[in-house]
């Protein structure tokens, strides 16, 4: 069980990502993201990733559960095992951390979305940081859900930014696009997703994307670590080509 802190402040930070046949694609990426957020968080210094594994074993234990739970949902959350609760508490020693690694079996596919747009935009502190303090994130999920859609999209004053526990990526004439705002929160999946295009010389780009210009024409598509890549079917009354019947 997490600590008191955790619980009532939501005070920890995460990584979470799908395994598939005991692969995660780019593990190291999420790794690299503990690493800096106990850095920044929690100890206020520079920790060599050397020193982060050699106190967490966070790799040695996800391998080993990766044998007997290959294709799971994992969540590796780094937290504070004090039972202090002061909110005037500057820094944290690493002996004070702890880590837990939760797997699960993964939800039924999403196969895709249904999208209504938000006219909302998180300012992050940090966007390399995913903190535990999610309500959020869920609180936009749970809203769209209520009127009957899949998730939100997010926009700031008429631009895309991403889902609430997803970014975004448009597809426009064989080139791909992503949302460019200091405020989008860096995902893995859609760094894997840029390594993947230059590698294979696909276009990609980092643009302004106005959700007025985006057409029926258009490919419009959800990523995250835990469903991979998803299609987004529609957009509030607008139907996408990418998953309309002949």
């Amino acid at each position: 069980m997490l600590s008191k802190r955790c619980e009532l402040y939501g005070e920890s930070v995460f990584s979470s990502f799908r395994a598939y046949g005991g692969h995660v694609a780019g593990l190291d990426l999420h790794l690299e993201r503990l690493r800096y957020a106990v850095s920044e968080y929690y100890l206020f210094r520079d920790l060599a990733l050397s020193d982060f594994e050699a106190y967490f074993h966070a790799k040695d234990k996800i391998q080993e559960l990766l044998c007997t739970a290959p294709d799971n949902y994992y969540r590796v959350t780094i937290y504070a095992g004090s039972s202090e609760l002061s909110l005037q508490k500057e820094k944290f020693g690493l002996s004070e951390l702890d880590i837990e690694i939760k797997c699960n079996k993964p939800s039924q596919e999403v196969q895709s979305l249904k999208l209504n747009t938000r006219d909302f935009h998180f300012k992050y502190l940090d966007t390399k940081i995913k903190a535990g303090s999610y309500f959020q994130n869920l609180q936009l999920k749970r809203q769209a859900l209520n009127k009957g859609f899949s998730d939100s999209l997010l926009l700031d004053n008429g631009l895309i930014c991403e889902l609430s526990t997803s970014n975004v990526v448009v597809e426009k004439n064989g080139c791909f696009f992503a949302p460019k705002n200091e405020n989008v929160f860096a995902g893995i999946t859609l760094k894997l997703f840029e390594i993947f295009c230059k590698k294979n010389q696909v276009p990609f780009e980092f643009v302004s994307l106005p959700i007025s210009e985006i057409s029926e024409e258009d490919k419009v598509y959800a990523l995250n670590s835990v469903q991979g890549v998803i299609c987004i079917d529609k957009i509030n009354e607008l139907e996408l080509v990418s998953q309309k019947s002949d």
